[in-house]
């Protein structure tokens, strides 16, 4: 569960909680695709873009500035830990990363190219199978880079029809010392190169040109009862393609609308309400039309 945010030394603003499933996560008919790498998009105008989430977090320039996030692990062992972030300035801004208050290891954290240029750079570490509290503090007076948010993936061999746990953790859902910075909202980017860049996660989803076809994830409740259904999708043709969303084999939207983007670089989100229970749920989008869906990139998960 992660923790919500706060600034140091004011109350806790109590948010609504937002869960993203990447889409090539789940199951589905078609391809996963990645025409570019998902850490190192350079984009034009809008300082800061293409964060994922609603935001970044700015620490405070002195050493001891910290982000720290918690992560429900389903195994103990190996796990791939990566920080995603962005830094302009001439100063090198590394982080120590702690596992449950226990030192693991360094992040250098170069300069980038630009605000948008952000990077990611990662460490293996053993986490205990349960609640592991993650900690990235701030080694030089200058703080941290502007930090988007940190990843877990699991280090093992998947079993054969099960899928891996990969999590982003949102930077500005866990702790800090900072601000909460929203130079520009996430879903209205504007990129060069790379066809279809500006996904989140590993890639998206590119189903089969055909009715039926689908994409399904898996989503696990804390509690039951009503959601917001958030698909992120870009689609630069000129027809419109509706889908089905099915939520535990029960139809809930026979025909939620994708209408075209302005380009393929210009990802949106839709959302539909939904209802869940608590646990295990399963969410499906259905291609309604011969076409199939659009491109999917990830669904979020809003608790009204």
């Amino acid at each position: 569960m992660l923790l919500k945010p706060k600034e140091l030394g004011k109350p806790i603003k109590i948010q609504k909680k937002t869960v993203i499933v990447e889409a090539e996560n789940g199951k589905f008919s078609g391809i996963i695709d990645r025409h570019s790498c998902w850490h190192n998009v350079m984009l034009t105008d809008a300082p800061h873009s293409t964060h994922s989430g609603r935001g970044v977090v700015d620490t405070d320039n002195k050493t001891g500035s910290y982000i720290e996030v918690t992560y429900d692990a389903t195994w103990s062992g190996p796990h791939l830990i990566t920080a995603r972030y962005t830094h302009i300035k001439k100063d090198l801004r590394p982080g120590t990363i702690s596992i449950n208050g226990n030192n693991v290891g360094t992040l250098t954290m170069f300069q980038t190219n630009a605000l948008p240029a952000w990077k990611t750079e990662s460490i293996v570490t053993d986490l205990k199978k349960g609640k592991n509290i993650i900690r990235l503090s701030a080694i030089n007076v200058g703080g941290l880079p502007n930090m988007d948010y940190i990843k877990v993936a699991e280090v093992r061999n998947i079993p054969e029809g099960d899928l891996p746990n990969i999590l982003i953790l949102e930077a500005e859902d866990g702790v800090f010392t900072g601000k909460e910075d929203h130079h520009s909202c996430w879903n209205f980017i504007a990129q060069i190169h790379g066809k279809h860049s500006g996904f989140t996660g590993e890639g998206y989803v590119d189903t089969d040109n055909k009715k039926g076809s689908f994409i399904e994830v898996e989503y696990n409740a804390l509690k039951g009862g009503e959601y917001n259904l958030g698909v992120r999708y870009v689609h630069g043709k000129t027809d419109v393609r509706p889908a089905q969303v099915v939520v535990n084999n029960t139809i809930v939207n026979p025909s939620m609308v994708f209408v075209p983007t302005p380009a393929w670089t210009e990802w949106t989100t839709i959302t539909t309400p939904i209802k869940l229970k608590s646990g295990k749920n399963i969410v499906r989008l259905n291609a309604v039309s011969e076409e199939g869906l659009t491109n999917i990139d990830h669904f979020k998960f809003t608790v009204n």
